[in-house]
């Protein structure tokens, strides 16, 4: 690991700096090469965010490191491409996507039911088919009222 970023709340993304020195560059000096290649894979760490899907694509960038034979090395901005893989197809800045989706939601409804003859209860026999009960919902999934809102329809 050579640098880490986080992302900002723009969803920008500041990544801490990548140090190139005299000393990671003296073979490729030395050999009399005024430039040299570095690699690098970019990857989104997968966080613990309930309901979100991290994007695992990774980003691969090149960047060419030249030397100007005066003991100054330099970087200029189009010295760095990125690539969507590893068959070379160039993409702008790294973009990662993440998708949200809260997962499956689960309510087990539980309730109970009694019988009442002559404003007593009572107990008595039946089939467990005698009563049934069904919770509606609107064409979305949604609830058919709410109560504290629409008291027109809690009839």
């Amino acid at each position: 690991m050579v640098s880490t970023g986080r992302s900002n709340a723009d969803g920008s993304i500041t990544f801490t700096a990548i140090h190139f020195s005299h000393a990671s560059a003296k073979d490729w000096i030395a050999a009399g090469e005024t430039s040299h290649d570095y690699y690098f894979m970019i990857r989104e760490d997968a966080g613990s965010a309930q309901g979100i899907t991290y994007d695992s694509s990774p980003v691969y960038m090149k960047v060419k490191v030249t030397h100007d034979g005066n003991g100054k090395l330099e970087i200029k901005a189009e010295n760095v491409t990125y690539y969507s893989d590893v068959f070379k197809t160039v993409t702008t800045a790294p973009s990662f996507t993440n998708h949200y989706g809260p997962g499956e939601m689960i309510l087990n409804l539980t309730a109970n039911k009694t019988v009442m003859i002559s404003g007593r209860e009572d107990k008595f026999s039946f089939n467990e088919s005698d009563f049934n009960f069904t919770v509606y919902a609107d064409d979305n999934g949604n609830g058919i009222y709410d109560p504290e809102t629409d008291i027109s329809k809690a009839t």
